[in-house]
């Protein structure tokens, strides 16, 4: 703390329990790290209340990346801090030893029933369920399905993100229907300052002017939110009503707001042919929306690619009839459901992905830490790729558990001796 100059007096009387100390080493925090903290270190600081201070990161937005946090050897004697440790949703590991709270036997249930989020408690891995779901993979698309992808980006997604939205009138069937569904995002309660957003050089006034130019726009589209109308069917029929819902979608610009689509390589093509009259297609393609917030002030103070953003994900399944007069694929209904993308960046520095594959680096992480703690991420990324399930993954760890411990060792530091007890091919 001697070393952060802007705590000035404050360093004198270190109090965590007091909420303007709190505050001050928040702002400080945010001075000199940004949003790049993951783990907090808060052992032996005779903390009685950790709600300050876990407050005060919330509201200066430092809480969004952290992953650990530690408050061994404190004075903390009740579970108070679980309203403000909820926020932080990326949080992996606790740990609270030796503080008076642990003399009761039923805290760590508590503690983990609120915190879905949580692989290790107290240096504990927590056991979860393991998923029978089968784990989602990538798989190869022929000419034919790649045509229709081609079809589907070009005009459903480059022609609407750059306004050229002519040609809807012929792509949307006569009787064609549209939703959109989506979570809480992207209409967000407030624009953090964030260097992952592109909002650290953004006044108070201009995050708040940004938020209401989104929700502006997106309060503009005729849309079901599942969270809080889960009884709404509300959406547009007919060529006339969807050519003017997406063009809506389009007019973003219109409100500061420009929208930016990144798609994901992996979708799903079907074709359903036999026994009907009219070819018809089921695609489901998944992309990455950023909504820039370019008004004239910040285009002209920020690079291309720099600007602000609001991230959040598109899933969006279309039903595609072939009308063999114009020889082209019509529309015949567009389900579009966004859901939030509040990591953006992983802690490794890579982007989050519309589209989850179990190899990933988080899910990798979250299965060794639960399952198999003792061995490399590599190991474990290996067991993933060859096994079906999470069931399977964690009843191949505890497989090479039981092995005697010389060919344990080897399995859990190298992938291959790892395939090979198990017996997959290298």
């Amino acid at each position: 703390m001697h070393k952060m100059p802007d705590l000035g007096a404050t360093v004198k009387s270190v109090n965590f329990n007091n909420v303007q100390f709190c505050k001050a080493l928040a702002q400080s925090i945010k001075n000199n790290f940004q949003n790049t903290v993951r783990a907090i270190n808060l052992n032996n600081n005779k903390i009685q209340k950790l709600t300050p201070f876990l407050f005060a990161l919330k509201d200066l937005d430092l809480h969004q990346n952290v992953t650990a946090i530690s408050a061994a050897g404190n004075e903390i004697d009740n579970l108070d801090f679980l309203k403000a440790l909820q926020h932080y949703e990326q949080l992996g590991e606790v740990i609270l030893e030796h503080n008076p709270v642990c003399r009761d036997p039923d805290y760590p249930k508590a503690i983990i029933r609120r915190m879905k989020s949580l692989t290790l408690f107290d240096g504990n891995p927590i056991s979860h369920m393991p998923l029978q779901l089968v784990n989602p993979c990538a798989v190869g698309l022929n000419e034919m399905q790649l045509s229709v992808i081609q079809f589907v980006e070009s005009h459903l997604f480059t022609e609407v993100s750059q306004k050229q939205t002519q040609t809807l009138d012929s792509i949307y069937g006569p009787e064609s229907c549209l939703s959109y569904l989506y979570s809480s995002f992207p209409v967000p309660n407030h624009v953090p300052a964030t260097p992952q957003l592109n909002t650290m050089h953004l006044s108070p006034d201009q995050r708040v002017a940004m938020k209401e130019d989104i929700m502006r726009w997106r309060y503009k589209i005729k849309s079901h939110n599942l969270e809080r109308e889960p009884g709404n069917r509300d959406y547009t029929r007919n060529r006339q009503g969807t050519v003017k819902s997406m063009r809506d979608f389009a007019s973003a610009q219109q409100h500061n707001v420009q929208v930016k689509f990144e798609l994901n390589p992996n979708a799903s093509v079907v074709f359903l042919e036999q026994n009907m009259h009219v070819p018809i297609c089921v695609i489901t393609v998944h992309a990455k929306v950023h909504l820039l917030w370019v008004p004239p002030v910040v285009r002209s103070m920020s690079a291309e690619g720099q600007e602000p953003f609001i991230a959040s994900f598109l899933d969006r399944t279309l039903v595609l009839t072939w009308n063999g007069q114009l020889n082209i694929w019509e529309v015949s209904n567009d389900m579009v459901f966004l859901r939030p993308d509040k990591v953006v960046v992983h802690e490794d520095g890579s982007p989050t992905q519309a589209l989850y594959f179990a190899t990933e680096n988080t899910h990798v992480e979250r299965l060794r830490r639960t399952y198999f703690a003792e061995a490399t991420s590599e190991v474990v990324r290996s067991i993933i790729a060859r096994t079906l399930t999470d069931l399977r993954t964690a009843e191949a760890a505890m497989f090479i558990r039981n092995l005697p411990e010389d060919k344990k060792q080897q399995a859990i530091a190298n992938p291959m001796a790892a395939m090979e007890v198990l017996g997959f091919s290298a």
